[in-house]
């Protein structure tokens, strides 16, 4: 069978497993919290179990933080990071690496202003190519 044709049915079945928001697959932690519901973690093993299996698929794990003068806007890191942001992306990715023995270079965190979607505030989306 193609390499690319299962490549791409593998791509298909890991945004299947994903629980989205939107329209973008990912998950959402506890408002105003690095707590990860336990309905969540489903996604994110999921994930786990897809790069486990597949050592040439990467992540990219991207934190949506709300914009400044809403209830949840968050403080800053010294770099410019939205701090809380930062924390989820950063507690997903010791996740897979912990769990799922993912190493660090097939991960990448980026953040994304939420603008005024309420619902991405505490999300984190995961995106695996």
């Amino acid at each position: 069978m193609n390499t690319k044709y299962l490549r791409f049915i593998c791509l298909i079945l890991i945004a299947i497993g994903l629980f989205g928001c939107k329209g973008l697959k990912g998950i959402s932690f506890d408002v105003n919290s690095v707590t990860l519901p336990e309905d969540q973690l489903a996604g994110l093993d999921e994930v786990g179990e897809r790069l486990k299996a597949n050592p040439s698929l990467q992540v990219t794990l991207r934190g949506y933080f709300a914009p400044e003068r809403t209830t949840q806007s968050q403080i800053h890191r010294g770099d410019g990071t939205p701090a809380l942001s930062a924390a989820r992306a950063e507690w997903c990715a010791e996740y897979l690496t912990d769990n799922y023995g993912v190493s660090g270079n097939r991960i990448t965190i980026e953040y994304r202003d939420a603008k005024k979607d309420a619902k991405l505030y505490s999300f984190v989306e995961i995106v695996v190519r």
